[in-house]
């Protein structure tokens, strides 16, 4: 299905090549974009949400939903499903991801042993817990089909299961 996103995508390049414009980078808001991705939306439906509101009144409330966007640019006129789906794998192929998974692939993961991890990839000072915390919501919103995930009395467990 992620190809038929991207089919359509492209043809709506095709028909209007300027649809992408309002994802585009303007002078009013230069950022410094990291290496790596990590999301920056708290709530994970609410990019969809800010998709809309930018298709329907041409404004974004929200900044961070604003890089978000800029950084993939879906195409216009998805409804949320094929939204989700293309996000999905737009996330799928990005670096950090790649990394994790492999992590996640090898067995079930604790909670703290991820942040860890990602923390030590990302080589921040913090533990990355926040990190992992937001990352895992994004994931299993995003790509839920790819992970197992469970809490335990003591903690949450994740693995990849794979595409």
């Amino acid at each position: 299905m992620f190809e038929s996103t991207l089919k359509l995508q492209n043809s709506m390049r095709a028909e209007n090549p300027d649809s992408m414009d309002a994802f585009e980078d303007d002078s009013s808001d230069l950022a410094i974009e990291p290496s790596y991705w990590l999301p920056s939306v708290s709530e994970p439906g609410d990019l969809y949400r800010q998709y809309l509101q930018l298709a329907t009144e041409g404004y974004l409330d929200n900044r961070n939903a604003s890089q978000e966007l800029r950084r993939w640019k879906p195409p216009y006129h998805l409804d949320e499903a094929s939204f989700n789906e293309f996000i999905g794998g737009c996330i799928r192929r990005e670096p950090i991801i790649k990394i994790l998974n492999q992590f996640l692939a090898l067995q079930e993961r604790r909670f703290g042993e991820v942040a860890r991890f990602l923390a030590d990839e990302l080589s921040q000072d913090s533990r990355g817990s926040d990190e992992w915390d937001l990352l895992l919501e994004w994931l299993l919103y995003f790509l839920p089909s790819e992970y197992s995930y469970r809490r335990n009395p003591h903690s949450e467990l994740v693995q990849y299961l794979g595409s």
